[in-house]
């Protein structure tokens, strides 16, 4: 489940500094027009004034990004349930950078929690300031009780429609929204529910799954990817680890616990096998490089470095899938994922004797776990005849872009891949001549000239 996690971008974060800010009621602002009845003569000047001034919001200012003049972390309250919007409360947390209310601005969907504040590339071509999002039921945003029922697509897409009306009373230019990996996710839905929030979207490497365990992710790593040489390498190297279980499992017992990792949800042997079976979509989703995969000639220190490098045992351990249990709960409800199929390693599996479903790393036995394809299909339909000014970025090799928008000739949607790319795949790392490409969609759309000549 290292599979669809967005790549973080090192930026060294600074200390918090300054002030906090009284919160102001939610209800306030449901029944009184922003800077009209709430008794302000004129609007505010400053972004610390704007942020004062609205209703619902708490804020501290932090160190951020030297390119922008300040940055804030912010703390919004949120209906729980959009469509009661006087019932329970939660708040949302985001993080914004400002530039100048003159510029445009980029809302950033985050897919997860976001830990710190960094800046997105699209930001830096734009030269706008930034929203970046976390998602609801993640990290700080997380209700004070799970109601599990409450975190939809089309309740995470309404939060980010509430964000953006409420900052586009300071922000007047234009907007553009844009996520990576499940944050592309949510650009899409984003998009496709509040079509006119903003100018133009640019999801990078988001799939869009149309099944609880969507078949083009099977076939891809069976018949498709890479090289047939390749592929057969990488079971060979999987059953490889399977057959030295005896010389690998105490050595990963040591990783494991200098780690702090606890297995309860799984047992070590299950958490193991799982790790055994992830590799392959790992392998392609995160390098695709088959030179780097050991021969049968490596000896067991090589064989465990190379397989803890590609395939996270963390990810079957109790923290990580507490930590995205609300991102299994999408899965397995709205937004599909995948499961292993054992046929190549049965003979080899001790703990795991049958096809794995993709509700594997969901940690709560209880919860009930419905999938429901309508949302995402009605999405895909959208897509193909309204979804305009999108751009897609892809990278070939991902496994994840087995499951990638197509485009059709009824919209102007630009989708580029990237031939060996991986998961990792940005505007910054594609050859100069899909960057133009992208450049020059940016440019018409927004009507804004793009920095192009940018160093990262």
């Amino acid at each position: 489940m290292k599979v669809i996690l967005d790549v973080i971008e090192m930026i060294e974060g600074r200390n918090v500094m300054s002030q906090k800010i009284k919160i102001f009621s939610l209800s306030t602002i449901l029944m009184i027009s922003f800077f009209g009845s709430i008794g302000c003569s004129e609007k505010p000047k400053t972004i610390i004034e704007f942020l004062e001034s609205t209703p619902g919001i708490t804020f501290e200012e932090i160190g951020g990004d030297s390119i922008f003049q300040s940055t804030y972390k912010i703390m919004i309250e949120q209906p729980l349930d959009h469509n009661n919007p006087n019932g329970k409360k939660f708040t949302q947390k985001a993080y914004l950078s400002h530039l100048n209310e003159a510029n445009p601005m980029a809302i950033i969907t985050n897919g997860y929690d976001v830990g710190r504040n960094y800046t997105r590339e699209i930001a830096r071509y734009l030269d706008a300031n930034q929203l970046f999002v976390e998602h609801r039921f993640f990290g700080e945003s997380k209700p004070d009780s799970m109601e599990w029922k409450y975190l939809t697509i089309e309740q995470a897409a309404n939060d980010l429609h509430r964000i953006t009306e409420l900052f586009k009373n300071f922000y007047h230019n234009k907007w553009v929204s844009s996520g990576i990996s499940k944050g592309g996710q949510t650009t899409i839905f984003y998009r496709k529910f509040f079509p006119n929030d903003v100018v133009v979207s640019v999801p990078y490497v988001a799939p869009l799954n149309l099944a609880k365990e969507d078949p083009r992710l099977y076939d891809y790593l069976e018949n498709k990817a890479g090289t047939r040489e390749c592929r057969k390498k990488i079971i060979e190297f999987q059953r490889s680890v399977l057959s030295n279980r005896s010389a690998i499992l105490p050595i990963l017992k040591k990783y494991a616990d200098n780690k702090g990792l606890v297995f309860t949800y799984n047992d070590f042997e299950t958490a193991f096998e799982y790790m055994v079976l992830e590799y392959s979509f790992s392998f392609w989703q995160w390098d695709g490089d088959c030179s780097k995969i050991p021969d049968n000639s490596a000896s067991i220190k090589e064989i465990f470095d190379h397989v803890v490098e590609v395939s996270s045992m963390e990810l079957f351990a109790d923290a990580d899938m507490e930590k995205y249990s609300s991102f299994q709960y999408q899965a397995n409800t709205e937004m599909g994922y995948y499961g292993f199929k054992i046929a190549p390693f049965k003979d080899l599996l001790k703990s795991i004797t049958k096809d794995v479903g993709s509700e594997m790393s969901f940690p709560y036995r209880d919860v009930e776990l419905v999938f429901n394809s309508k949302t995402v299909n009605d999405i895909n339909s959208w897509i193909q005849t309204h979804g305009n000014n999108i751009i897609y970025i892809y990278g070939e090799l991902d496994a994840w872009s087995a499951t990638a928008v197509d485009v059709s000739s009824h919209t102007n949607a630009l989708k580029i891949v990237k031939k060996d790319g991986d998961h990792k795949t940005r505007i910054r790392n594609l050859p100069k001549e899909q960057q133009d490409l992208v450049f020059e969609k940016l440019e018409k759309w927004l009507e804004l000239e793009v920095k192009r000549d940018l160093i990262f």
